[in-house]
């Protein structure tokens, strides 16, 4: 009788934490973020050197606007440059550019959620999902990894969704970004 009891009130809590659907008043504050680690501990020590996989990697399933590869090029940089100060600051450390290590980042960025955004999604095994839907907003995913070339495994992934605008400003955008990949990589620490 006490498991029947609590796995009713298991199911009474879930059915009142689910969302109805509907859009928050301003839904660009949104966003949800999802993590998975290898262990316990990372095997990416304070000395030992990431590198970067390739560029920062760019998917749409939105149409572009006019002038939208300098906004994308710029969304590169602002991207690479947060991801890499993030895990600076947390202890990581880098290779110098161009140089190949055993621990590499793949940090790719999705705009809208259809079917390309769903294969890209699928290769990380990751599905952050936002609640309700925008016309005005679409949404933007940011997946980031850390692979160990050695087994061609990931030893950590994570990814966070949010909705986005195109009107933002350079510095509105920067501060987003910094702010998602702040949330995204927040409990990322070098292993000892």
């Amino acid at each position: 009788m006490m498991r029947i009891l609590a796995w009713i009130s298991v199911v009474l809590f879930v059915a009142g934490c689910s969302t109805s659907g509907s859009m928050p008043d301003n839904p660009l504050s949104q966003r949800v973020t999802v993590t998975v680690s290898s262990g316990d501990e990372l095997p990416v020590t304070s000395t030992t050197p990431l590198s970067w996989y390739s560029d920062v990697i760019t998917v749409s399933d939105v149409e572009a606007p006019e002038g939208a590869k300098a906004q994308r090029d710029s969304l590169k940089e602002l991207l690479k440059e947060s991801v890499q100060e993030n895990l600076q600051t947390k202890g990581f450390s880098f290779a110098e550019e161009g140089s190949d290590s055993r621990y590499q980042l793949v940090v790719v960025a999705l705009l809208g959620d259809k079917a390309n955004a769903e294969n890209v999604q699928q290769l990380f095994q990751l599905y952050p999902s936002l609640s309700g839907e925008s016309d005005k907003y679409p949404k933007g995913t940011l997946l980031v990894g850390i692979l160990d070339q050695e087994t061609n495994r990931a030893v950590w992934r994570g990814a966070t969704q949010a909705f986005t605008s195109a009107e933002l400003t350079h510095e509105e955008r920067r501060q987003r970004l910094n702010y998602s990949v702040g949330g995204l990589l927040k409990d990322v620490k070098p292993g000892t």
